[in-house]
């Protein structure tokens, strides 16, 4: 199942637009749902775990405009073939950092970090 969060600029979430079943084998209904986007597609943005790293879903969005952001399962080829995804962001300077403090069950707290990098 895969649905749409739609969450204010601030980051307050107001509800969900859709929920979609489907599997890998094909992405169906992309042409119906591009006739169904009432927002401006350039302030839409897909977010994903690892599970949507799919072509067809990159694809999907790029047509009707719209932008993603998505954590890879494998570090796919860029479209000359000559690296990997990986290697294309690792030359993007870090835009932020957000550290999480995590406590397991027995109280050790550690910590987490992610950085952020994008690419328009």
């Amino acid at each position: 199942m895969h649905s749409g969060l739609v969450v204010t600029t601030s980051g307050v979430p107001i509800g969900l637009t859709a929920i979609k079943f489907w599997t890998r084998k094909k992405v169906k209904g992309t042409n119906a749902l591009k006739k169904k986007i009432d927002a401006k597609p350039g302030a839409i943005v897909h977010i994903g775990d690892r599970e949507s790293d799919v072509y067809e879903l990159f694809a999907a969005a790029k047509d009707v405009g719209t932008h993603f952001l998505f954590r890879t399962c494998s570090d796919r080829l860029t479209v000359d073939h000559k690296c990997g995804v990986s290697e294309i962001i690792d030359q993007v300077r870090v835009k932020g950092i957000h550290r999480i403090e995590v406590r397991d069950k027995r109280g050790n707290v550690s910590q987490a970090v992610l950085e952020l990098r994008y690419r328009n």
